[in-house]
């Protein structure tokens, strides 16, 4: 299930934008896709990627990916033919964007980038999620940090994440099998999904992989070892499930 991590998650974006903007009888999508990163096969250099795990794009179409294997973070620019480094695990001095934090991030595995630019990091292995401004140069924590652990000022292995317009960060928190919301300047999460125990019943969660919020607040979530996609409405008891939930399969349901 792996691979289709980023399929589920480009699925998920579209869904969502069905919900919000619902459907438009006139939309067609371009046959013909068009090459924004990589493309060159897979490799280590600034005009390749290797197992690309996510994205996110800002508001000046540039795209940032987490390009896994290599244990970095790359931003694109747009109609760029090569990247630049964001981050990068045990980068030397200098190297990257976010110089002088890499050494402390262990592992990115979920990204999040805002209207402002600002950079919102899951330190996957710390147990945290980061923001980075690059106007200030500055990199703080902004939910976890407080080691691996299923308290509610803690997260365990935390994957993907979401930013709302009140810059609450919505996490999925992949080995607790829950969603956290943290709030922004808060000191501790509150579980919107999951949160009991691994399984399949409509009130939990199996390694939640990605999550992402509708104007309602609603909760759509990757729920990868169910192979399913589920909705949590706000302040409900278990999810709605909208995709998948019948086994692992290729069949259309």
């Amino acid at each position: 299930m792996k691979n289709c991590s980023l399929i589920v998650r480009l699925i998920g974006i579209l869904l969502v934008s069905y919900i919000i903007v619902g459907p438009v009888e006139s939309l067609k999508f371009n046959e013909n896709g068009t090459t924004v990163a990589g493309g060159n096969g897979y490799g280590s250099n600034l005009n390749e990627l290797a197992y690309p795990w996510g994205l996110s794009v800002d508001n000046e179409m540039n795209v940032y990916v987490v390009d896994q294997n290599n244990h970095r973070v790359v931003k694109w620019l747009r109609q760029a033919l090569t990247g630049e480094l964001l981050w990068r695990k045990n980068s030397t001095n200098g190297e990257t964007i976010m110089d002088g934090y890499h050494q402390r991030i262990m592992g990115c595995n979920g990204l999040f980038v805002a209207d402002d630019g600002t950079v919102f990091l899951s330190d996957t292995d710390n147990h945290r999620v980061l923001k980075w401004s690059s106007l200030q140069n500055s990199t703080i924590v902004v939910a976890g940090g407080n080691g691996e652990g299923n308290a509610s000022n803690q997260l365990d292995y935390p994957m993907g994440i979401y930013v709302d317009e009140d810059v609450s960060v919505y996490i999925a928190d992949r080995s607790n099998h829950r969603v956290q919301k943290w709030r922004r300047n808060s000191s501790e999460g509150i579980t919107v999904a999951g949160g009991n125990g691994e399984g399949s019943d409509l009130n939990q969660l199996y390694a939640p992989e990605s999550v992402i919020v509708d104007n309602d607040g609603s909760v759509y979530i990757a729920d990868q070892l169910n192979n399913r996609l589920v909705k949590w409405d706000v302040g409900a008891k278990e999810g709605i499930i909208i995709a998948g939930g019948n086994g692992e399969g290729k069949q259309a349901n």
